[in-house]
Protein backbone atom coordinates (compact mmCIF):
# COMPACT_ATOMS: atom_id res chain seq x y z
CA UNK A 1 0.00 0.00 0.00
CA UNK A 2 1.28 3.42 -0.98
CA UNK A 3 -0.17 6.56 0.61
CA UNK A 4 0.22 9.76 -1.39
CA UNK A 5 -0.25 13.07 0.43
CA UNK A 6 -1.12 16.18 -1.59
CA UNK A 7 1.31 19.08 -1.86
CA UNK A 8 -0.81 21.56 0.10
CA UNK A 9 1.18 23.35 2.77
CA UNK A 10 -0.97 21.97 5.62
CA UNK A 11 -1.70 18.58 4.00
CA UNK A 12 0.56 16.50 6.27
CA UNK A 13 -0.51 14.33 9.17
CA UNK A 14 1.13 12.96 12.30
CA UNK A 15 -1.15 10.31 13.78
CA UNK A 16 -2.59 6.85 13.20
CA UNK A 17 -3.92 5.74 9.78
CA UNK A 18 -6.12 2.63 9.40
CA UNK A 19 -7.08 1.05 6.06
CA UNK A 20 -9.74 -1.60 5.32
CA UNK A 21 -9.98 -3.19 1.87
CA UNK A 22 -13.20 -4.51 0.32
CA UNK A 23 -13.24 -6.93 -2.62
CA UNK A 24 -15.48 -9.39 -4.39
CA UNK A 25 -14.77 -12.03 -1.70
CA UNK A 26 -15.35 -9.88 1.38
CA UNK A 27 -13.22 -7.46 3.36
CA UNK A 28 -10.00 -7.40 5.39
CA UNK A 29 -9.60 -6.36 8.99
CA UNK A 30 -8.94 -2.68 9.60
CA UNK A 31 -5.12 -2.53 9.43
CA UNK A 32 -2.99 0.06 11.24
CA UNK A 33 -0.54 1.43 8.65
CA UNK A 34 0.90 4.52 10.31
CA UNK A 35 1.50 5.09 13.99
CA UNK A 36 2.14 8.56 15.38
CA UNK A 37 5.25 7.18 17.07
CA UNK A 38 6.75 5.89 13.80
CA UNK A 39 6.39 8.37 10.97
CA UNK A 40 4.88 11.62 9.77
CA UNK A 41 3.05 11.90 6.44
CA UNK A 42 4.55 15.07 5.04
CA UNK A 43 3.06 17.19 2.24
CA UNK A 44 3.84 15.84 -1.26
CA UNK A 45 5.19 12.58 0.25
CA UNK A 46 4.60 8.96 -0.75
CA UNK A 47 4.96 6.22 1.85
CA UNK A 48 4.78 2.49 1.05
CA UNK A 49 3.80 -0.25 3.51
CA UNK A 50 3.59 -4.05 3.21
CA UNK A 51 0.79 -5.81 5.10
CA UNK A 52 -0.55 -9.35 5.31
CA UNK A 53 -4.33 -9.70 5.11
CA UNK A 54 -7.13 -11.89 3.79
CA UNK A 55 -7.26 -12.30 0.02
CA UNK A 56 -10.49 -10.49 -0.84
CA UNK A 57 -10.16 -10.99 -4.59
CA UNK A 58 -10.63 -8.11 -7.01
CA UNK A 59 -10.55 -4.88 -5.01
CA UNK A 60 -13.58 -2.61 -5.13
CA UNK A 61 -13.13 0.00 -2.42
CA UNK A 62 -10.88 1.07 0.43
CA UNK A 63 -11.93 2.67 3.72
CA UNK A 64 -9.50 5.07 5.44
CA UNK A 65 -9.76 6.18 9.05
CA UNK A 66 -7.40 8.42 11.03
CA UNK A 67 -6.83 9.04 14.71
CA UNK A 68 -5.16 12.42 15.16
CA UNK A 69 -3.01 13.66 18.01
CA UNK A 70 -3.50 16.90 19.84
CA UNK A 71 -2.03 18.95 16.98
CA UNK A 72 -3.02 17.02 13.85
CA UNK A 73 -6.77 16.48 13.31
CA UNK A 74 -6.96 16.06 9.54
CA UNK A 75 -4.95 14.86 6.56
CA UNK A 76 -5.21 15.80 2.87
CA UNK A 77 -4.99 12.47 1.02
CA UNK A 78 -4.26 12.50 -2.69
CA UNK A 79 -4.62 8.78 -3.42
CA UNK A 80 -4.07 5.25 -2.15
CA UNK A 81 -2.45 2.59 -4.34
CA UNK A 82 -2.78 -1.12 -3.51
CA UNK A 83 -1.07 -4.06 -5.22
CA UNK A 84 -1.39 -7.74 -4.36
CA UNK A 85 2.13 -9.13 -3.87
CA UNK A 86 2.54 -12.48 -5.72
CA UNK A 87 3.63 -15.38 -3.51
CA UNK A 88 6.14 -16.64 -6.10
CA UNK A 89 8.24 -13.48 -5.90
CA UNK A 90 7.33 -12.23 -9.38
CA UNK A 91 6.56 -8.61 -10.15
CA UNK A 92 3.23 -7.45 -8.67
CA UNK A 93 0.47 -6.46 -11.08
CA UNK A 94 -0.52 -2.87 -11.71
CA UNK A 95 -1.93 -1.41 -8.50
CA UNK A 96 -5.53 -0.52 -7.88
CA UNK A 97 -5.75 3.26 -7.48
CA UNK A 98 -8.20 4.94 -5.10
CA UNK A 99 -8.25 8.70 -5.71
CA UNK A 100 -9.52 11.08 -2.99
CA UNK A 101 -7.79 14.50 -3.27
CA UNK A 102 -9.65 15.76 -0.26
CA UNK A 103 -9.50 15.92 3.51
CA UNK A 104 -9.73 12.88 5.76
CA UNK A 105 -10.99 13.91 9.19
CA UNK A 106 -12.72 12.15 12.07
CA UNK A 107 -15.18 10.18 9.91
CA UNK A 108 -14.19 7.05 7.96
CA UNK A 109 -13.80 7.81 4.26
CA UNK A 110 -14.64 5.15 1.66
CA UNK A 111 -12.74 5.46 -1.61
CA UNK A 112 -13.93 3.81 -4.81
CA UNK A 113 -11.44 2.50 -7.33
CA UNK A 114 -10.37 4.86 -10.08
CA UNK A 115 -11.61 3.28 -13.30
CA UNK A 116 -11.52 4.48 -16.90
CA UNK A 117 -14.71 5.91 -18.36
CA UNK A 118 -16.35 3.81 -21.06
CA UNK A 119 -19.54 3.90 -23.11
CA UNK A 120 -22.35 1.48 -22.29
CA UNK A 121 -25.12 0.57 -24.72
CA UNK A 122 -28.35 -0.36 -22.96
CA UNK A 123 -31.29 -2.08 -24.65
CA UNK A 124 -34.60 -2.07 -22.76
CA UNK A 125 -37.47 -4.23 -24.05
CA UNK A 126 -40.90 -3.44 -22.63
CA UNK A 127 -43.59 -6.14 -22.49
CA UNK A 128 -46.55 -6.09 -24.85
CA UNK A 129 -49.38 -6.07 -22.28
CA UNK A 130 -51.64 -3.02 -22.38
CA UNK A 131 -50.40 -1.74 -19.00
CA UNK A 132 -46.74 -2.69 -19.52
CA UNK A 133 -45.48 0.81 -20.32
CA UNK A 134 -43.96 3.40 -18.00
CA UNK A 135 -43.76 7.19 -18.35
CA UNK A 136 -41.49 8.13 -15.46
CA UNK A 137 -37.74 8.10 -15.06
CA UNK A 138 -35.74 4.88 -14.97
CA UNK A 139 -32.35 4.68 -13.25
CA UNK A 140 -29.89 1.79 -13.35
CA UNK A 141 -26.67 0.95 -11.53
CA UNK A 142 -24.30 -1.49 -13.24
CA UNK A 143 -22.48 -3.71 -10.75
CA UNK A 144 -19.36 -5.53 -11.89
CA UNK A 145 -16.20 -7.29 -10.76
CA UNK A 146 -14.30 -4.00 -10.45
CA UNK A 147 -17.04 -2.04 -8.68
CA UNK A 148 -20.25 -0.20 -9.53
CA UNK A 149 -21.20 2.72 -11.72
CA UNK A 150 -23.01 5.71 -10.32
CA UNK A 151 -26.78 5.61 -10.76
CA UNK A 152 -27.46 6.25 -14.47
CA UNK A 153 -30.66 7.81 -15.77
CA UNK A 154 -31.99 6.20 -18.94
CA UNK A 155 -32.67 9.20 -21.17
CA UNK A 156 -34.45 8.59 -24.43
CA UNK A 157 -33.07 10.23 -27.59
CA UNK A 158 -34.43 13.66 -28.48
CA UNK A 159 -37.62 13.67 -30.52
CA UNK A 160 -36.88 14.33 -34.24
CA UNK A 161 -39.14 17.40 -34.31
CA UNK A 162 -37.82 18.94 -31.09
CA UNK A 163 -36.65 22.53 -31.47
CA UNK A 164 -32.90 23.12 -31.54
CA UNK A 165 -31.52 23.47 -28.06
CA UNK A 166 -34.68 21.94 -26.54
CA UNK A 167 -34.05 18.22 -26.63
CA UNK A 168 -37.07 16.28 -25.48
CA UNK A 169 -36.67 12.72 -24.19
CA UNK A 170 -40.40 12.09 -24.29
CA UNK A 171 -42.64 11.22 -27.20
CA UNK A 172 -44.54 14.16 -28.56
CA UNK A 173 -48.18 14.76 -27.67
CA UNK A 174 -50.42 13.81 -30.55
CA UNK A 175 -54.15 14.38 -30.94
CA UNK A 176 -56.24 11.24 -31.10
CA UNK A 177 -56.72 9.83 -34.65
CA UNK A 178 -60.43 10.71 -34.62
CA UNK A 179 -59.83 14.42 -33.93
CA UNK A 180 -61.01 16.80 -36.65
CA UNK A 181 -59.49 20.22 -37.45
CA UNK A 182 -61.55 23.12 -36.13
CA UNK A 183 -63.12 25.74 -38.32
CA UNK A 184 -60.32 28.27 -37.85
CA UNK A 185 -57.73 25.80 -38.96
CA UNK A 186 -59.84 24.81 -41.96
CA UNK A 187 -60.00 28.48 -43.00
CA UNK A 188 -56.25 28.81 -42.77
CA UNK A 189 -56.19 30.50 -39.36
CA UNK A 190 -54.49 29.25 -36.21
CA UNK A 191 -56.04 26.17 -34.72
CA UNK A 192 -57.63 26.38 -31.30
CA UNK A 193 -55.77 24.64 -28.50
CA UNK A 194 -57.02 21.11 -27.98
CA UNK A 195 -58.45 20.30 -24.56
CA UNK A 196 -56.06 18.42 -22.32
CA UNK A 197 -58.43 15.49 -22.18
CA UNK A 198 -58.32 15.21 -25.95
CA UNK A 199 -54.56 14.82 -26.08
CA UNK A 200 -53.08 11.34 -25.97
CA UNK A 201 -49.52 11.21 -24.67
CA UNK A 202 -47.46 8.21 -25.67
CA UNK A 203 -45.54 6.55 -22.85
CA UNK A 204 -41.78 7.06 -22.82
CA UNK A 205 -41.25 3.31 -22.45
CA UNK A 206 -44.34 2.18 -24.36
CA UNK A 207 -45.79 -1.32 -24.40
CA UNK A 208 -44.09 -3.51 -26.98
CA UNK A 209 -41.25 -1.03 -27.57
CA UNK A 210 -37.48 -1.58 -27.66
CA UNK A 211 -35.35 1.37 -26.58
CA UNK A 212 -31.64 1.72 -27.42
CA UNK A 213 -29.78 4.03 -25.05
CA UNK A 214 -26.19 4.94 -24.26
CA UNK A 215 -24.48 6.09 -21.08
CA UNK A 216 -20.90 6.96 -20.11
CA UNK A 217 -19.58 5.73 -16.78
CA UNK A 218 -16.78 3.88 -14.99
CA UNK A 219 -15.64 0.57 -16.46
CA UNK A 220 -16.76 -1.98 -13.86
CA UNK A 221 -15.25 -4.93 -15.74
CA UNK A 222 -17.21 -8.17 -15.88
CA UNK A 223 -20.88 -7.28 -15.36
CA UNK A 224 -22.51 -9.21 -12.52
CA UNK A 225 -25.93 -7.63 -12.05
CA UNK A 226 -27.94 -4.45 -12.58
CA UNK A 227 -30.02 -2.52 -10.05
CA UNK A 228 -33.11 -0.77 -11.49
CA UNK A 229 -35.08 2.01 -9.80
CA UNK A 230 -38.30 3.61 -11.08
CA UNK A 231 -39.32 7.22 -10.38
CA UNK A 232 -42.97 7.72 -11.44
CA UNK A 233 -44.12 10.84 -13.23
CA UNK A 234 -45.90 13.43 -11.08
CA UNK A 235 -48.81 13.50 -13.52
CA UNK A 236 -52.16 12.34 -12.20
CA UNK A 237 -52.78 8.67 -12.94
CA UNK A 238 -49.17 8.06 -13.99
CA UNK A 239 -48.03 4.44 -14.02
CA UNK A 240 -46.09 3.15 -11.02
CA UNK A 241 -44.90 -0.10 -12.57
CA UNK A 242 -43.09 -1.23 -15.70
CA UNK A 243 -43.18 -4.65 -17.34
CA UNK A 244 -39.58 -5.30 -18.31
CA UNK A 245 -39.17 -8.11 -20.80
CA UNK A 246 -35.36 -7.94 -20.85
CA UNK A 247 -32.46 -5.56 -20.31
CA UNK A 248 -29.16 -5.88 -22.17
CA UNK A 249 -25.99 -4.00 -21.18
CA UNK A 250 -23.00 -3.89 -23.54
CA UNK A 251 -19.64 -2.25 -22.78
CA UNK A 252 -18.78 -0.79 -26.16
CA UNK A 253 -14.96 -0.91 -26.02
CA UNK A 254 -14.46 -4.56 -25.03
CA UNK A 255 -17.81 -5.89 -26.26
CA UNK A 256 -18.58 -7.40 -22.84
CA UNK A 257 -22.33 -8.03 -22.79
CA UNK A 258 -24.78 -9.09 -20.12
CA UNK A 259 -28.40 -10.07 -20.79
CA UNK A 260 -30.97 -9.85 -17.99
CA UNK A 261 -34.29 -11.48 -18.93
CA UNK A 262 -36.96 -10.47 -16.42
CA UNK A 263 -40.46 -11.02 -17.90
CA UNK A 264 -42.18 -9.41 -14.94
CA UNK A 265 -43.27 -6.08 -13.52
CA UNK A 266 -40.89 -3.74 -11.72
CA UNK A 267 -42.46 -1.49 -9.09
CA UNK A 268 -41.59 2.05 -8.07
CA UNK A 269 -41.98 0.99 -4.42
CA UNK A 270 -38.41 -0.32 -4.25
CA UNK A 271 -35.33 -0.87 -6.37
CA UNK A 272 -34.86 -4.31 -7.98
CA UNK A 273 -31.62 -6.14 -8.75
CA UNK A 274 -31.57 -8.21 -11.94
CA UNK A 275 -29.24 -11.17 -12.37
CA UNK A 276 -28.13 -13.03 -15.46
CA UNK A 277 -29.64 -16.49 -15.83
CA UNK A 278 -27.48 -19.35 -14.59
CA UNK A 279 -27.40 -22.72 -16.32
CA UNK A 280 -27.92 -25.87 -14.28
CA UNK A 281 -27.61 -29.48 -15.36
CA UNK A 282 -30.17 -31.95 -14.05
CA UNK A 283 -30.61 -35.69 -14.15
CA UNK A 284 -34.28 -36.50 -14.76
CA UNK A 285 -35.43 -40.04 -14.00
CA UNK A 286 -38.85 -41.01 -15.36
CA UNK A 287 -40.56 -44.05 -13.86
CA UNK A 288 -43.37 -45.77 -15.74
CA UNK A 289 -46.03 -47.49 -13.61
CA UNK A 290 -46.27 -51.27 -13.44
CA UNK A 291 -49.89 -51.44 -14.57
CA UNK A 292 -51.53 -52.81 -17.70
CA UNK A 293 -51.18 -50.47 -20.68
CA UNK A 294 -48.76 -48.16 -18.89
CA UNK A 295 -46.01 -48.23 -21.54
CA UNK A 296 -45.65 -45.41 -24.06
CA UNK A 297 -43.88 -45.14 -27.42
CA UNK A 298 -44.19 -41.38 -27.92
CA UNK A 299 -42.23 -38.40 -26.62
CA UNK A 300 -42.44 -36.77 -23.22
CA UNK A 301 -41.88 -33.07 -22.53
CA UNK A 302 -41.11 -31.68 -19.08
CA UNK A 303 -40.88 -28.17 -17.67
CA UNK A 304 -38.90 -27.63 -14.47
CA UNK A 305 -40.34 -24.84 -12.37
CA UNK A 306 -39.67 -23.01 -9.16
CA UNK A 307 -42.11 -20.67 -7.41
CA UNK A 308 -41.28 -17.69 -9.64
CA UNK A 309 -39.85 -19.05 -12.89
CA UNK A 310 -40.20 -21.88 -15.40
CA UNK A 311 -37.63 -23.47 -17.68
CA UNK A 312 -38.07 -23.97 -21.39
CA UNK A 313 -39.84 -27.21 -22.28
CA UNK A 314 -37.38 -30.12 -22.44
CA UNK A 315 -37.81 -33.12 -24.74
CA UNK A 316 -37.40 -36.61 -23.24
CA UNK A 317 -37.35 -38.65 -26.43
CA UNK A 318 -38.53 -42.25 -26.41
CA UNK A 319 -35.77 -43.09 -28.92
CA UNK A 320 -33.29 -42.60 -26.09
CA UNK A 321 -35.22 -44.95 -23.81
CA UNK A 322 -34.74 -48.71 -23.50
CA UNK A 323 -36.25 -50.58 -26.49
CA UNK A 324 -37.33 -47.24 -27.94
CA UNK A 325 -40.21 -46.73 -25.55
CA UNK A 326 -41.09 -46.02 -21.94
CA UNK A 327 -41.75 -49.62 -20.96
CA UNK A 328 -44.04 -50.79 -18.19
CA UNK A 329 -42.24 -50.76 -14.84
CA UNK A 330 -39.07 -49.19 -16.30
CA UNK A 331 -36.97 -46.23 -15.20
CA UNK A 332 -35.39 -44.05 -17.90
CA UNK A 333 -32.72 -41.44 -17.16
CA UNK A 334 -32.10 -38.21 -19.09
CA UNK A 335 -29.78 -35.21 -18.72
CA UNK A 336 -31.17 -31.73 -19.33
CA UNK A 337 -29.66 -28.26 -19.01
CA UNK A 338 -31.91 -25.34 -18.11
CA UNK A 339 -31.44 -21.67 -17.32
CA UNK A 340 -32.32 -19.78 -14.15
CA UNK A 341 -33.99 -22.65 -12.32
CA UNK A 342 -32.04 -23.64 -9.23
CA UNK A 343 -34.58 -25.19 -6.83
CA UNK A 344 -37.19 -27.26 -8.63
CA UNK A 345 -40.55 -27.22 -6.87
CA UNK A 346 -42.91 -28.26 -9.68
CA UNK A 347 -42.68 -30.41 -12.79
CA UNK A 348 -45.05 -30.03 -15.74
CA UNK A 349 -45.22 -33.10 -17.97
CA UNK A 350 -46.82 -33.52 -21.41
CA UNK A 351 -47.12 -36.55 -23.72
CA UNK A 352 -46.85 -36.09 -27.48
CA UNK A 353 -47.18 -38.49 -30.40
CA UNK A 354 -44.34 -39.05 -32.85
CA UNK A 355 -44.64 -40.24 -36.48
CA UNK A 356 -44.91 -43.91 -35.44
CA UNK A 357 -46.60 -43.53 -32.05
CA UNK A 358 -49.38 -46.00 -31.35
CA UNK A 359 -49.93 -45.33 -27.65
CA UNK A 360 -52.73 -42.97 -26.69
CA UNK A 361 -51.60 -42.41 -23.11
CA UNK A 362 -48.85 -43.10 -20.58
CA UNK A 363 -49.15 -44.03 -16.92
CA UNK A 364 -46.52 -42.19 -14.92
CA UNK A 365 -45.42 -43.51 -11.54
CA UNK A 366 -43.02 -40.72 -10.57
CA UNK A 367 -40.36 -38.29 -11.75
CA UNK A 368 -37.11 -37.67 -9.91
CA UNK A 369 -34.95 -34.59 -10.50
CA UNK A 370 -31.36 -34.29 -9.25
CA UNK A 371 -29.05 -31.33 -9.79
CA UNK A 372 -25.67 -32.52 -11.04
CA UNK A 373 -23.67 -30.31 -8.68
CA UNK A 374 -25.77 -31.25 -5.64
CA UNK A 375 -24.76 -34.91 -5.45
CA UNK A 376 -27.53 -37.09 -4.08
CA UNK A 377 -29.98 -34.27 -3.39
CA UNK A 378 -33.00 -35.67 -5.26
CA UNK A 379 -36.42 -34.04 -5.57
CA UNK A 380 -39.33 -36.47 -5.87
CA UNK A 381 -42.53 -35.86 -7.83
CA UNK A 382 -45.11 -38.62 -7.38
CA UNK A 383 -47.58 -38.77 -10.27
CA UNK A 384 -49.44 -42.13 -10.27
CA UNK A 385 -51.77 -40.97 -13.01
CA UNK A 386 -52.47 -41.21 -16.72
CA UNK A 387 -51.00 -38.60 -19.06
CA UNK A 388 -53.00 -38.49 -22.29
CA UNK A 389 -51.44 -37.67 -25.66
CA UNK A 390 -52.30 -34.13 -26.74
CA UNK A 391 -53.71 -33.13 -23.35
CA UNK A 392 -52.61 -30.08 -21.36
CA UNK A 393 -49.52 -30.31 -19.22
CA UNK A 394 -49.98 -32.21 -15.98
CA UNK A 395 -48.59 -30.13 -13.12
CA UNK A 396 -46.96 -32.20 -10.38
CA UNK A 397 -45.85 -30.57 -7.09
CA UNK A 398 -42.77 -31.72 -5.25
CA UNK A 399 -43.35 -34.60 -2.84
CA UNK A 400 -41.76 -34.27 0.59
CA UNK A 401 -39.94 -37.51 1.40
CA UNK A 402 -39.00 -38.90 4.81
CA UNK A 403 -37.72 -42.20 6.20
CA UNK A 404 -40.00 -44.05 8.62
CA UNK A 405 -39.69 -47.00 10.94
CA UNK A 406 -42.73 -49.21 10.45
CA UNK A 407 -44.00 -51.56 13.15
CA UNK A 408 -46.92 -53.97 12.77
CA UNK A 409 -48.67 -54.83 16.03
CA UNK A 410 -50.89 -57.87 16.49
CA UNK A 411 -53.24 -58.01 19.44
CA UNK A 412 -52.26 -60.75 21.98
CA UNK A 413 -55.90 -61.78 22.09
CA UNK A 414 -56.03 -62.48 18.38
CA UNK A 415 -56.75 -66.13 17.46
CA UNK A 416 -53.87 -68.07 15.97
CA UNK A 417 -55.75 -69.31 12.91
CA UNK A 418 -57.81 -66.35 11.68
CA UNK A 419 -56.73 -62.70 11.90
CA UNK A 420 -59.41 -60.07 12.38
CA UNK A 421 -58.44 -56.65 10.90
CA UNK A 422 -59.47 -55.06 14.20
CA UNK A 423 -56.56 -56.87 15.87
CA UNK A 424 -53.93 -55.13 13.68
CA UNK A 425 -52.14 -51.80 14.07
CA UNK A 426 -49.42 -50.27 11.91
CA UNK A 427 -47.18 -47.63 13.50
CA UNK A 428 -45.02 -45.26 11.42
CA UNK A 429 -42.37 -43.16 13.19
CA UNK A 430 -40.10 -40.66 11.35
CA UNK A 431 -36.50 -41.78 11.75
CA UNK A 432 -35.00 -38.28 11.85
CA UNK A 433 -37.60 -36.91 14.24
CA UNK A 434 -37.80 -39.34 17.18
CA UNK A 435 -39.78 -36.87 19.27
CA UNK A 436 -42.67 -36.87 16.81
CA UNK A 437 -45.88 -38.74 17.56
CA UNK A 438 -46.25 -41.85 15.40
CA UNK A 439 -48.92 -42.21 12.74
CA UNK A 440 -51.17 -45.14 13.63
CA UNK A 441 -53.39 -47.11 11.27
CA UNK A 442 -55.93 -49.42 12.88
CA UNK A 443 -57.54 -52.26 11.04
CA UNK A 444 -61.01 -51.17 12.04
CA UNK A 445 -60.64 -47.63 10.77
CA UNK A 446 -58.35 -47.84 7.74
CA UNK A 447 -57.70 -50.53 5.22
CA UNK A 448 -54.58 -52.62 5.72
CA UNK A 449 -53.20 -54.85 3.00
CA UNK A 450 -50.76 -57.20 4.68
CA UNK A 451 -49.56 -60.39 2.92
CA UNK A 452 -50.09 -63.50 5.04
CA UNK A 453 -46.36 -64.18 4.96
CA UNK A 454 -45.76 -60.92 6.85
CA UNK A 455 -47.68 -62.36 9.82
CA UNK A 456 -45.43 -65.40 10.24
Amino acid sequence: MTLHTTDQADAGFDGEVYVLLTGENGETESVLLVSDSIATLAPASSETYVIRASDVGTLRSASVRIVGNKKEKKWHLDRLEVANVPQDGSEPPAPAVFIHRNWVESETVTLTKDLPVVEYKITAVTGSAADAGFDGDIFITINGAEGSTEELKLVLPAAPNAAAGHADNRSTIQPPPSAKPDAAAAAGGPAAAAPAAAASKALAFAAGSTQLLTASSRNVGRINNVTVRLAPSSAEGASTKWFLEALTVTEQTSGIQAVFPHKAYLSSDCASTLYMPSSYTYTVRVKTSDVAGADFDGDLYVVLATWWEESEEQLLSCTRATDGKFARGSTEEFTVKVDNISYVRNVHVRAAAGPDTKSKRWHAASIEVARADYGNDVEHFHVHDWVNVGADKLQVPRTDMATYDLTLFLSPAAPATAINPADLQLWALPVNNPGARPCVWRGDSRRLRVPSSALQ
